[in-house]
């Protein structure tokens, strides 16, 4: 239980940082869930700020700098960006959003220099739900159903990185039972076919459900290759695979941080997802901004 006591410790200092007035500062919501990895927030976001973004809003996305140590109040991250300067997750955003993208070690000076600079209606952060510094912004829970009621589902020991009663949220957003308000669906990888056998090979949150949603689409996963999450040596990881002459499935998050060579090969394929959710429903969050 070390990781916790030093994450208490941590919220204790952290939310020192920010005893000053929200009054200046434009909206934030904050998108996160329980889990260590895996949860669904980075695609739900990205579909969040691109809708409202469509409709006119001025929307910036902030993430945490896995990668990289960046100023203290976030670097912006474009099109085309090295991963290594930021984070695999900021160079997906900038691929596949119409928003801008700020790359942060500091959310809450993030926070304050985007609301300072103006010309934003809204700030999203693709995760932070425990981060005390955040005071004032709209927190919305991706709830895939845990308990998270024991110290025994917390990590390393189970999959969540919270309790559900260390976080206070304004909305829950849930993803299971027969009616899901948000439910994601996987497409099957371009160029594939059901029966096929392929390497499924992934650094992501939750390799098993990746697994799980491959399966389901009827392809044979004769090997599999877990790395952690966020993982740098995916490249070489899969380039071994595919000299191999093997057909290897990849996230886009791990696609990012492949050569033009590894991306175009042949026997490369990407696992895509397709959310639905009402989008419609967005507005009503503003109604307490």
């Amino acid at each position: 239980m070390l990781w916790r006591c030093a994450w208490l410790g941590g919220q204790f200092w952290l939310k020192r940082e920010s005893q000053v007035q929200n009054d200046a500062l434009l909206p934030l919501w904050v998108v996160g869930s329980l889990r260590m990895g895996g949860a669904g927030k980075t695609p739900v976001v990205n579909l969040w700020a691109n809708y409202l973004t469509g409709q006119g809003l001025r929307v910036a996305v902030m993430v945490y700098a896995v990668h990289a140590r960046v100023p203290g109040s976030g670097t912006l991250v474009r099109k085309g960006d090295d991963w290594r300067q930021s984070s695999d997750e900021a160079v997906w955003h900038a691929q596949n959003g119409k928003y801008e993208l700020w790359a942060t070690r500091n959310r809450r000076k993030t926070w304050e220099k985007l609301s300072k600079r103006g010309g934003l209606d809204l700030l999203i952060s693709d995760d932070g739900l425990s981060d005390p510094r955040l005071i004032g912004a709209q927190k919305f829970l991706l709830d895939w159903g845990e308990p998270g009621g024991s110290l025994k589902e917390l990590f390393p020991l189970g999959k969540l990185k919270f309790l559900r009663s260390d976080l206070k949220v304004d909305y829950t957003i849930a993803l299971y039972g027969e009616n899901p308000a948000l439910k994601y669906e996987a497409l099957m990888p371009f160029g594939l076919k059901s029966g096929e056998s392929v390497v499924l090979c992934s650094g992501v949150g939750d390799f098993q459900r990746l697994m799980q949603d491959i399966q389901a689409l009827g392809l044979r996963v004769d090997k599999k290759i877990k790395l952690r999450n966020h993982a740098t040596n995916v490249a070489n990881v899969v380039k071994k695979e595919l000299d191999k002459g093997l057909k290897v499935v990849v996230t886009e998050k791990d696609a990012v941080k492949f050569s033009d060579e590894i991306k175009n090969h042949k026997l490369l394929y990407i696992a895509n997802l397709e959310l639905k959710f009402d989008l419609k429903q967005l507005y009503k969050y503003f109604a307490k901004d």
